[in-house]
């Protein structure tokens, strides 16, 4: 077989020359399982130290060389396999794309046991060549600088015409066609103003250079994309039978940026759309965040027809997750909050077992393997003790084993002694315990189950903060509706499903956990008197569907409005709930610095730690964004933090510096880092506010930093920096953004 790959590509991996002799007659390793605690012991002192042991004694442990950075797109070329005989030679022919750098020739051989591999690196050019970079990311209302290099390689390449073109949301600002010359072979740069506009999307900037007899081009495709986040503000009506209403409305959002639909449903309106929207774009993605995205979605054929787009998108959404969640697996079968930690979360990881369960129920096919380690883990834990509760309170843990009980009936395999041992605690809260008695329903044994539902006196939490079980009163409410569904107390049901219905509808903030328990509670009812729908709606007077429909639930699609009129008939025999709403990103004259039971820090600093002015930064410039959280609060813990820094486009982090102790300052390492092209995003957890604390590991203050470059000349508009709870609405800190400036040293 012949290869052609792009060096820089293979650096990014330290990939070698594939060897089949090494490998098939390599030294075998050491045959013995190893194992060390090493990882866990050296991360108690909170450096951010990888294995440092290697057992064994195989080829594989060789030290990588020195990679290195390549911004030419990556270029691949594979012909064969073929047959050459004995003395013979032969050419091949291969069409290269537009393509500069360097690429290895790789041959691989193989005979009768017999094997060998040769390689070379071959640099690849024209007499005339063109390069053009870009940032990875633009944002709308942005001007950027394109750096265009031009290469004259043959003396006879005297006269140059460059010119530029561009499709998607980017326009020219000045000329977009210049002439160079050169005297010699040699290498020019020129550039060219660009400007992004208010809208969205793929942008392509092509760049066409001629001279010389010579043509060449360079094509650049560049994302243009908010920073921020789209909302959702909807305005609801209730129509009696017989009855006609009419709204006004004008749109919030950004011009380009605007989405407009409307939901009608016979039974008491539950925002589906909207709390849909925010669970799938929530910007974060640990183990709880990502199952609560798919999980009311694993009903939405039943409730809303197999045809609705909502319900065809949720199948590919429910695979996609099934093939991704073993990332949060622990080799135990617990599940951690995000990949690759070290220690398990007790309630997500019976959320996912809950999942799994009802996904398999749908008539999923669930990773079986994954879930066979979750189900043994669970029997498992459901009998031990649990070290922690000291920290976080003992009624919290009993929530959670109660959780635990009750996935393990759910999957069948009820434990009796345990759910009776959790029965004689005297810290159980009203959810807890109505989720121990379904697990005794479920069990068979109904009379149980009733008692401990009528006569157990719940436990009330002193704290409401519920940051264990990423609760809230609206979750346990839903908690509580889906035990008594599974007991058939359908009378005591009635009046939570129109609480929560009143939540769900209205503008009210709900966390991920919150929303996904309560769309579940909704979407999976079969007690609610299902009630054919009769309309006729209008949008401006045109009509935008009409006629009846055997289906609780129908939403549209609407043509996006700056403004207008919406008319609901309801010719049905009983209420009809309309629904409209504006979905799209808010101007940024709206977002606005406010700060509440959370304090954040945020320094700019060169690199010999003196405070600079980010305003405005000669391009090339390395220097550090500092942070340091804080909680002011000496009563609760603050856990679930998200702390997100959204760079401006022209600015890249610097990621092999990221976790890099400074000599400047002390620096704290996250439970998890999320590094993206435009943004970093840090999770961690902060103590109450003690100044003489018991615990060095537990801080009620943490200080993050890393570096960053500007490197591509512009003015750009930085969000501002942002902590949040991300199950709690009423702790974050977001300061206010700002429009940032890089220019050229020496020429701006």
């Amino acid at each position: 077989t012949l290869a052609l790959v792009d060096e820089g590509l293979l650096d990014l991996t330290g990939f070698k020359t594939p060897d089949p002799h090494a490998a098939f007659y390599a030294r075998e390793a050491l045959g013995v399982k190893t194992w060390d605690r090493y990882d866990d012991v050296i991360g108690a002192f909170g450096a951010m130290i990888q294995q440092i042991l290697s057992v064994g004694g195989g080829d594989e442990a060789e030290e990588e060389p020195e990679q290195k950075i390549n911004r030419f797109k990556p270029m691949v070329r594979h012909i064969g396999p073929f047959t050459l005989k004995k003395g013979k030679s032969k050419n091949h022919k291969l069409t290269l794309p537009n393509y500069i750098g360097s690429v290895r020739v790789m041959v691989i051989a193989a005979q009768d046991g017999a094997y060998g591999n040769t390689e070379k690196t071959v640099k690849v050019n024209k007499p005339l060549m063109v390069l053009a970079t870009l940032p990875r990311v633009l944002g709308p209302e942005e001007d950027v600088r394109l750096p265009v290099s031009v290469f004259a390689m043959e003396d006879k390449v005297k006269k140059v015409e460059v010119e530029v073109e561009l499709t998607g949301p980017l326009s020219m600002v000045g000329e977009s066609k210049r002439t160079i010359r050169f005297e010699q072979p040699d290498e020019q740069m020129l550039f060219f103003d660009l400007n992004t506009g208010m809208s969205e999307g793929k942008a392509t900037v092509s760049v066409k250079v001629k001279g010389g007899g010579h043509t060449a081009h360079y094509d650049i495709e560049i994302p243009v994309r908010q920073s921020r986040l789209p909302e959702s503000r909807s305005m609801l009506m209730l129509l009696e039978a017989g009855t006609e209403k009419s709204i006004d409305f004008s749109h919030f959002a950004m011009p380009g940026t605007e989405e407009l639909s409307l939901e009608l449903s016979s039974m008491p309106a539950i925002n589906l759309k909207s709390r849909l929207g925010y669970l799938t774009r929530y910007p974060y993605g640990c183990a709880e965040q990502t199952i609560s995205g798919v999980f009311p979605q694993l009903y939405l054929k039943s409730f809303l027809g197999e045809e609705e787009d909502l319900a065809l998108k949720s199948t590919t959404n429910i695979v996609d997750v099934l093939g991704y969640i073993g990332k949060f697996q622990r080799s135990d079968g617990s599940f951690a909050t995000w990949p690759n930690r070290s220690y398990y979360n007790d309630w997500t990881t019976s959320y996912m077992g809950h999942f799994l369960i009802e996904a398999k129920r749908m008539g999923y096919d669930i990773p079986e393997s994954i879930y066979d380690k979750w189900l043994n883990f669970q029997k498992k834990d459901v009998k031990g003790e649990y070290s922690s509760h000291w920290y976080y309170g003992r009624e919290w843990y009993e929530k959670a084993r109660a959780y635990r009980l009750y996935t393990l009936a759910l999957a069948g395999s009820p434990d009796i002694a345990s759910m009776n041992r959790l029965k004689n605690s005297l810290l159980l809260d009203k959810p807890a315990i109505y989720m121990l008695a379904a697990s005794y329903h479920l069990s068979g044994q109904k009379e149980v189950a009733k008692k401990l539902v009528d006569d157990y006196p719940h436990f009330t939490p002193k704290n409401r903060r519920d940051g264990y079980s990423f609760g809230s009163f609206n979750r346990d409410q839903a908690i509580l509706l889906e035990c008594m569904v599974v007991m058939d107390r359908k009378v005591d049901a009635l009046p939570i499903i129109m609480q929560i219905a009143e939540a769900l509808s209205s503008e009210k903030y709900m966390n991920t956990q919150t929303t996904s328990w309560c769309l579940r509670a909704m979407l999976n009812l079969d007690i609610l008197e299902k009630k054919d729908m009769d309309f006729v709606a209008l949008l401006d007077g045109a009509e935008i569907s009409s006629g009846r429909s055997q289906l609780t639930f129908k939403s549209f699609q609407l043509e996006p409005k700056r403004s207008g009129n919406l008319k609901i008939q309801n010719n049905s025999g009983g209420p009809l709930y309309a629904r409209l709403i504006q979905s799209g990103i808010p101007s940024r004259e709206t977002v606005k610095a406010e700060q509440s039971n959370i304090e954040l820090e945020v320094r700019y600093l060169d690199m010999k730690g003196q405070e600079m002015d980010i305003n405005k930064i000669e391009q090339g410039t390395e220097f550090y964004v500092d942070l340091t959280v804080s909680n002011p609060n000496t009563e609760d813990p603050l856990e679930n933090l998200a702390l997100s820094v959204v760079l401006p486009s022209g600015w890249e982090p610097n990621i092999d510096r990221m976790d890099a102790p400074t000599q400047e300052a002390e620096t704290d390492v996250p439970d998890y880092m999320d590094i993206r092209d435009d943004r970093v995003l840090l999770f961690f957890g902060l103590d109450k506010k003690d100044e003489h604390r018991r615990y060095r590991w537990r801080k009620w203050r943490k200080h993050f930093r890393f570096t960053v470059n500007a490197s591509y000349s512009g003015d750009y508009y930085m969000p501002g920096p942002q902590v949040e709870s991300m199950y709690d609405q009423d702790v974050f800190d977001r300061k206010a953004g700002r429009t940032v400036q890089v220019f050229r040293p020496g020429l701006d």
